[in-house]
């Protein structure tokens, strides 16, 4: 509930803050899709932090490269990552497995809810530290601010879907870029927050879920909503199953054929 997703954040960002952490210090993600993400990212914020995510398909030392100039002192990550290079981040003053039971103590609130007070931050105060893809050198820090985010909030209701506290977003892509940041006007509406089991993008479990919960919102790349689409038409779904299943796709990351607009459109 919001309730509970409130408490475990006001009680990580106190953590924060007993462990020295101070308004404006940075907080590294380097993880897969996981319901903790949010968790982490809300404690940050709740603390007056600055959250790094940091894309989950980097190598070690690419993002040790991204933390090192951000100068993360904290970073979270699930241990699938670095399980194949057997590579450790260094550096840093704690690096928590977010399924180990290091994180669990981290979590493991009072019985009794929390009172920590959300740090105050000003409108331009940097809020996420996004790095961008690196395609032409070293990765970039681009600086976002709580201004940033509160606008590209607010102006979703206007831009792309009013939201009801009914409708349903699901986390496909990496949540560490587009997908994350439209965790945010699904929050300010109330609405429903959801990961999937398998961590990434399964059409079939995806449909299943847009069945079993109503209708999905997701930010998707082109390549995702092609094999959606293929699925939906391979499967034989029809328009008014892909409608029960599915309210809003937003792509973004790359360029989408018009005929593949066309066909998304008429299939689903």
């Amino acid at each position: 509930t919001y309730a509970q997703w409130a408490q475990r954040s006001a009680h990580l960002a106190q953590q924060f803050q007993d462990a020295g952490l101070q308004p404006g210090d940075r907080v590294a993600l380097f993880m897969h899709n996981h319901p903790r993400y949010l968790e982490v990212m809300l404690a940050a914020w709740w603390a007056g932090l600055v959250v790094v995510p940091i894309n989950a398909k980097l190598h070690v030392r690419e993002a040790q490269w991204i933390i090192d100039n951000a100068q993360a002192r904290w970073a979270f990550v699930t241990a699938d990552i670095t399980h194949d290079t057997g590579e450790n981040l260094s550096g840093l003053e704690r690096v928590i497995d977010v399924d180990s039971a290091e994180a669990d103590a981290l979590w493991q609130g009072p019985e009794s809810p929390v009172e920590t007070p959300i740090v105050e931050r000003a409108a331009d105060d940097l809020a996420w530290l996004f790095y961008t893809s690196g395609t032409t050198g070293r990765p970039k820090g681009v600086m976002i601010t709580h201004r940033n985010l509160m606008t590209m909030g607010l102006t979703y209701f206007n831009d792309v879907d009013p939201i009801a506290t009914h409708d349903t977003i699901a986390y496909a892509a990496p949540m560490s870029h587009g997908a994350g940041i439209y965790a945010i006007p699904h929050l300010m509406a109330g609405a429903r927050h959801v990961v999937p089991a398998s961590g990434g993008f399964e059409p079939a479990e995806l449909f299943a879920l847009g069945q079993a919960l109503g209708p999905l919102s997701l930010f998707a790349a082109p390549t995702i909503v092609k094999r959606l689409v293929d699925y939906a038409q391979a499967s034989q779904h029809s328009v008014a199953q892909c409608g029960e299943a599915f309210k809003t796709v937003v792509y973004g990351g790359a360029p989408m054929y018009a005929a593949d607009i066309q066909r998304a459109i008429r299939v689903m």
